[in-house]
């Protein structure tokens, strides 16, 4: 049985949102992981994912949830179903490489060719963090353009035979709000696998 640990990565002047994710998920601010001093995407999720050790024993994911996302009302229960279908996948609950007509008659999930999965809102087995950890720490760590925890956590999938896998529709999309992160998205970002707030 699937049983999923849901954290959000924030910023003190994006609260507002945050609180619209708590909402959808149930959940107080015990899950955020405040990034009171800007130290960047890649500083907190190293500090998300390193909290792995302190879950209890029968969580058997953990999902990143950044800010600026904004994620269907149904989010617990279907993120749970894609975890329960392939518990041993990396998830990307957000993608740019994708359209909702992908969706096939008789399966909602897709598994993504090229890893490609995005940071915005994505989940990985408990079993696996320690291995992406131990993966940035002796080969990206010293490498100051691996400064984002997606293209790290990509990069770990790719070199070690991990499936990642995307529902169809999304489960969350940006809400294209101003980035935090200097130099990040000057370009137009499109998301065609987005059905709305409301999934089936």
């Amino acid at each position: 049985m699937a049983k999923i640990a849901y954290r959000v990565l924030a910023v003190p002047e994006r609260a507002e949102h945050v609180h619209d994710i708590l909402s959808r998920l149930g959940m107080g601010e015990e899950v955020v992981f405040w990034d009171n001093d800007h130290n960047g995407c890649m500083w907190n999720a190293l500090r998300l994912w390193g909290s792995y050790k302190e879950l209890p024993l029968d969580i058997t994911h953990l999902c990143l949830i950044a800010d600026d996302a904004l994620i269907v009302r149904q989010f617990v229960d279907a993120s749970t179903k894609c975890a329960q279908h392939f518990p041993n996948a990396i998830w990307s609950f957000a993608t740019y490489d994708a359209h909702v007509s992908q969706r096939s008659a008789d399966s909602p999930y897709v598994e993504l060719w090229n890893c490609n999965l995005r940071g915005l809102c994505y989940m990985m087995p408990v079993w696996l963090i320690q291995g992406y950890l131990d993966f940035y720490d002796r080969y990206l760590s010293q490498k100051k353009k691996w400064e984002r925890d997606d293209v790290t956590c990509k990069m770990y999938a790719m070199t070690h035979g991990i499936p990642v896998m995307m529902p169809v529709p999304n489960l969350a999309i940006s809400k294209k709000i101003p980035s935090v992160i200097k130099g990040h998205w000057k370009t137009r970002r499109i998301e065609d696998c987005w059905a709305g707030e409301n999934i089936d």
